[in-house]
């Protein structure tokens, strides 16, 4: 699974290839306003929401880097993913 949050999702394109090859491809947008705390905590949210609907491990989630992307949140969730948040798996 592939996982981008954008301030906005207009310009993205949907990673065809992956999706065919039986992946996930998830982008979500949130207000260019929101503070970037809120912002780490919507995408671990969004990727343990994603675990538990494709019944896949959340450390198989893979944050995907976009020019049009902000990937501040990205680097926060991940780092904290790696502590053990969030990295239960969709039986737990």
């Amino acid at each position: 699974m592939h996982l981008r949050a954008c301030p906005g999702i207009s310009g993205e394109s949907i990673d065809w290839e992956g999706v065919e090859a039986g992946g996930t491809d998830l982008t979500f947008a949130y207000p260019p306003e929101r503070r970037l705390e809120d912002r780490v905590l919507d995408v671990l949210r969004v990727v343990g929401a994603a675990c538990s609907l494709e019944s896949i491990e959340c450390k198989n989630v893979k944050f995907i880097p976009s020019d049009s992307c902000v990937q501040d949140e990205f680097a926060i969730a991940d780092f904290l993913r790696r502590q053990g948040w969030g990295a239960q798996t969709a039986a737990d």
